[in-house]
């Protein structure tokens, strides 16, 4: 299908998400519990570091590789859609099953309920910048980041855990429903997901040092989302990542799955906490790996 017809369909996604939401009781005491719990986890931590500096400790995450990854301001509109992406996953659910689809809605409402609960948890021990620039001085899109996102929340990322999780969860309800994962509301939220999360380095508003570890959090909180599954996610991640020789694809990629297995060495030498825990760890320890 061309863009023009994509973007169409994703549009009339996003309302019939909405749509299915508000026209249920459970499901919008869900979402609202969902809007909530985004503003205390995730904005709420931010501007109180903001207005009180030095209320909890901030790393700044900087990946010797991010210099070499081209700055794309073009792509900051794929970078501020990531929500809208599961959105319409909600909508194709809705327009698939109907009403039978509800549970599986609820299920992932509850999912990412779940994902600002636990990174919320991190956010507020300790928080994760990078340097990003200014970007275009009169660009609307870059004003809006600069408004609302201090950007305090980069480890762990919850355009990773977001996008990854949405997929993941639509895969499973067609399988489960169908018989098949390769149902196309499936292959559109992995390429969404692929998409954005290559955006998400282009514009910089990540160091490629926030890639691994959340992958990391994801199958931590979600254990289906494993190791294989991250490793071909973040190899799709980069083998169509633009603008940068083949070369240096592989050594990023290297480096992302680096950090995953960085993750889990410290999990097998920290058997006994929670996967929070352990990230806050993980982050008051970081020190930048040599470039490779």
């Amino acid at each position: 299908m061309n863009q023009g017809g994509r973007q169409s369909r994703g549009r009339s996604g996003v309302l019939a998400g909405v749509l299915a939401v508000l026209g249920d009781a459970g499901l919008l005491t869900g979402g609202v519990e969902l809007l909530g719990l985004a503003v205390r986890e995730f904005f709420l931590p931010q501007f109180e570091t903001r207005l009180f500096p030095g209320s909890r400790p901030v790393v700044t995450i900087t990946h010797p590789l991010d210099g070499r990854i081209p700055f794309r301001p073009d792509q900051v509109r794929s970078y501020l859609g990531f929500i809208r992406i599961w959105v319409e996953g909600l909508g194709e659910l809705n327009r698939r099953f109907g009403r039978t689809a509800v549970p599986d809605i609820a299920e992932s409402i509850r999912g990412l309920c779940r994902l600002y609960r636990s990174t919320g948890s991190v956010y507020r021990r300790c928080q994760t910048t990078t340097h990003r620039p200014r970007g275009p001085r009169f660009s609307p899109r870059f004003l809006l980041i600069r408004l609302f996102d201090p950007h305090l929340h980069c480890i762990p990322s919850l355009h990773v855990l977001i996008l990854c999780y949405n997929y993941l969860h639509l895969r499973r309800v067609f399988r489960r429903r169908t018989g098949r994962e390769d149902e196309r509301p499936v292959a559109e939220a992995y390429q969404a997901a692929l998409r954005v999360l290559r955006a998400v380095l282009l514009v910089k508003q990540h160091s490629l040092a926030d890639i691994g570890p959340s992958l990391y959090v994801l199958s931590e909180l979600f254990p289906r989302y494993d190791r294989a599954e991250a490793d071909r996610f973040a190899r799709d991640l980069f083998g169509g990542f633009p603008g940068v020789r083949p070369e240096l694809r592989a050594t990023l990629l290297h480096a992302v799955l680096a950090d995953y297995r960085d993750m889990e060495r410290e999990r097998r030498r920290r058997r006994g906490i929670g996967v929070e825990d352990l990230v806050v760890e993980y982050l008051r320890a970081w020190s930048p790996r040599p470039e490779s």
